[in-house]
C-alpha cells in the first residue's frame, strides 16, 4: 500500500490527512506554494498539487504565469515509474494582426490532471478562483516583479493598468490587495467546464474576438489546434544507478543542460576538484555543449521490472533520448584545467538580462515518489502588456527567437533506474542561463559532501559561459578569489545582477521510503516559498 494512504484520522481531501512526511513544494511565489502544500497534505498527488499551484500562480503572479502563457513540465508517475515531458508552450497565432502565442497553460494543466490526478478538478481550482474574486494582499515576490516591469504596463490601456495601481496612482506594493473579478469569472468557467473551455466553446469565441479587436492575430482555429503534447525526456546516466531526466526541447539549443552534464559526468574528474576548478570545468562544458548543438543523441530503450499495486510485477519497455558515453567523453577532449579553450565557431550568443519577471518555475514531489517540475513563460513580463477585456488576462508574446525561449526552460529529475525512487526534482527560470545554472546546482550539490542545498542555492559561484561573445558571466557578489581564478584561466568576466532562479527538492535516500528526508529550497532572489516537510535540521 502506498505510503501516506492509511492510518490517518483526518479524511482524505482535508489538510492533515497525510501525517509526517507529505512531500515537498518550492515555487517563486509563496501563496501558490502554500496551496500546493495543502493539496499534498490532503492526500493529493504531485499532479494535483501542481494544478492547484499553477492556477494560483495565474492569480498571484500574472506577469509570468498568466492564463495566456505556456510552459513545459517534467512529470514522474509513481505507478509506472517513468518520466515524461509535457509540452504546452502553444504555437504562434496565424491570423491577421500582431503575432502572439496561443495560450497553453489551461489545457496543459488539464492534460496533467487527466493523466495523473486523483482529486476532483473543480476542487483544485477553487483556491485560485477565490483569490481572484475576493482579493489577496500581493506578496513581495510579485511586488518586486511588478516594480521591475511596470514600464510594460504603462503601454496598456487604462483599464488594464488600474489592476496594478493603488488609489494614489502608484504601483501596488507588498501587502496591498489585488482584486481581479474578470479573471475570477474565467477561472470559474475553467473550474466548471475543464481546461478546454478556453479553446473550444462560446467563451473561446468571445475571447478570440476580444483579442482580434485589440489587433492580435488569434483565431478560433489557433485555439482549437493548441493541444498539449507528451514526449520522452533527454536522459543522462548519473551516479549510484540513478538517471537525470531533462525536458525534451523543441529546438536543438534546449539540449544544452543535458549535454553539459553528460560531458562532465563522462569526464569523471568533477568530484575531485575544488569549487573554483569545478566552475572552470562547468564553463568549459557549457561552451562545448552549446557549440555542438543537438549532435550525438540517439533513441534508446531498455526493459525494467515494475511493481504495481494490484497488478504484481511486470516488465515494461522505457524509451528515452540519450547521448552516447563515448560521444559525451569526446566533448571534453583537449580540456585544460589551467587555461580556457578558445572555440573557433558555433554556438549561441545570448546575454543574460538579470531579470526574471516574465518566467517562473516550481517543483512538487509527493509521498509516493510522484513528481512534477514546471517552467512557465509569458515571453516577457506580462506578455503583450494588455489585459483582454472580459477575460482578465494577458496574452504571451511571440518569441522572436525560439532558441532563446528553450534555453530559458529548465527542469530536471533524478530517479533510480531499477526501483521506484525519486531523488531530486529541480527547475530554473529567468533567461538563457537557466539550464546551465540548474545543471551547475545539481552537479555541485550531488558531488560535494560539504555543500548542502541551501548553501548551493545561496552561493555566489554561478557561471554562464557564452563562447560566441567570449564572455563568462557571473553573479554579482562573488569573492575575489573566485573571480581571479577565472581570470587567471583566461576568462573575460562580466558581472550581472542575476543569472537565474532555482527551485529544488533533494531527497538523499529517495522517495518513497520509511525514513524519508528531503531538503526543499527556493531561490531567495525571488522571495518564494519552500516547504520543510520531514527535513533534517
Amino acid at each position: 500500500m502506498p505510503f501516506g494512504d492509511s492510518g490517518s484520522e483526518v479524511p482524505l481531501g482535508e489538510v492533515g490527512h497525510v501525517e509526517g512526511f507529505f512531500g515537498g513544494v518550492a515555487a517563486d511565489e509563496p501563496r501558490a506554494a502554500i496551496v500546493g502544500r495543502d493539496i499534498l497534505t490532503s492526500g493529493g498527488t504531485a499532479a494535483d498539487a501542481a494544478v492547484a499551484l499553477y492556477f494560483t500562480l495565474a492569480v498571484t503572479m500574472p506577469s509570468a504565469a498568466g492564463l495566456g502563457g505556456g510552459g513545459t513540465c517534467l512529470v514522474r508517475d509513481s505507478r509506472d515509474q517513468q518520466v515524461k515531458t509535457l509540452d504546452f508552450l502553444g504555437q504562434p497565432s496565424s491570423g491577421d494582426g500582431k503575432r502572439v502565442m496561443v495560450p497553453g497553460n489551461s489545457r496543459g494543466m488539464f492534460a496533467l490532471h487527466a493523466k495523473f490526478g486523483k482529486f476532483q478538478w473543480r476542487e483544485l481550482l477553487r483556491p485560485a478562483e477565490n483569490l481572484a474574486r475576493f482579493g489577496e494582499p500581493i506578496s513581495r515576490a510579485f511586488s518586486e516583479r511588478l516594480r521591475q516591469s511596470f514600464d510594460v504596463l504603462k503601454k496598456a490601456e487604462k483599464d488594464g493598468i488600474q489592476r496594478f495601481t493603488s488609489v494614489t496612482g502608484n504601483v501596488l506594493s507588498e501587502g496591498e490587495r489585488m482584486v481581479q473579478p474578470e479573471l475570477a469569472a474565467t477561472l470559474a468557467l475553467i473550474r466548471a467546464r475543464g481546461g478546454s473551455v478556453m479553446h473550444n466553446s462560446e467563451f473561446a469565441q468571445r475571447f478570440s474576438r476580444s483579442a482580434r479587436a485589440l489587433g492580435f492575430g488569434l483565431t478560433m482555429r489557433d485555439l482549437k489546434a493548441a493541444v498539449p503534447v507528451w514526449r520522452t525526456t533527454v536522459r543522462v546516466p548519473f551516479m549510484r544507478e540513478t538517471s537525470l531526466h531533462f525536458l525534451m526541447p523543441r529546438t536543438p539549443s534546449g539540449t544544452l543542460g543535458a549535454k553539459m552534464v553528460a560531458a562532465i559526468v563522462a569526464d569523471g574528474r568533477f568530484k575531485e576538484l575544488s569549487i573554483n576548478e569545478q566552475v572552470h570545468l562547468i564553463a568549459e562544458a557549457t561552451q562545448r555543449a552549446a557549440a555542438d548543438g543537438a549532435n550525438g543523441y540517439n533513441n534508446v530503450s531498455f526493459d525494467r521490472e515494475v511493481t504495481r499495486k494490484g497488478e504484481g510485477r511486470r516488465i515494461e519497455t522505457t524509451n528515452y533520448t540519450q547521448l552516447g558515453d563515448d560521444y559525451a567523453a569526446n566533448l571534453m577532449r583537449g580540456y585544460r584545467a589551467k587555461q580556457l579553450t578558445r572555440l573557433a565557431e558555433g554556438g549561441l550568443s545570448y546575454r543574460p538580462s538579470g531579470k526574471a519577471a516574465g518566467s517562473t518555475s516550481f517543483v512538487v514531489i509527493d509521498v509516493n515518489g510522484g513528481a512534477v517540475a514546471c517552467t512557465l513563460t509569458m515571453n516577457g513580463a506580462f506578455g503583450t502588456g494588455i489585459i483582454l477585456p472580459g477575460v482578465g488576462f494577458f496574452l504571451a508574446n511571440f518569441p522572436k527567437d525560439p532558441s532563446f525561449r528553450d534555453l530559458s526552460l529548465a527542469a530536471v529529475m533524478a530517479d533510480r533506474r531499477f526501483g521506484n525512487k525519486t531523488y531530486l526534482v529541480g527547475t530554473a527560470s529567468g533567461g538563457p542561463a537557466s539550464q546551465v545554472i540548474l545543471a551547475q546546482t545539481i552537479m555541485t550539490l550531488t558531488h560535494n559532501a560539504k555543500v548542502n542545498l541551501k548553501k548551493q542555492i545561496l552561493g555566489k559561484h554561478r557561471v554562464y559561459r557564452d563562447q560566441t561573445s567570449e564572455v563568462t558571466f557571473v553573479e554579482q557578489g562573488g569573492d575575489m578569489n573566485f573571480l581571479n581564478s577565472l581570470r587567471r584561466r583566461g576568462h573575460k568576466v562580466f558581472e550581472v545582477e542575476e543569472l537565474s532562479r532555482v527551485n529544488v527538492a533533494f531527497c538523499d535516500n529517495g522517495v518513497p521510503g520509511e525514513n524519508t528526508h528531503c531538503f526543499v529550497e527556493t531561490d531567495p532572489r525571488g522571495f518564494g516559498f519552500a516547504t520543510k516537510s520531514g527535513q533534517r535540521p
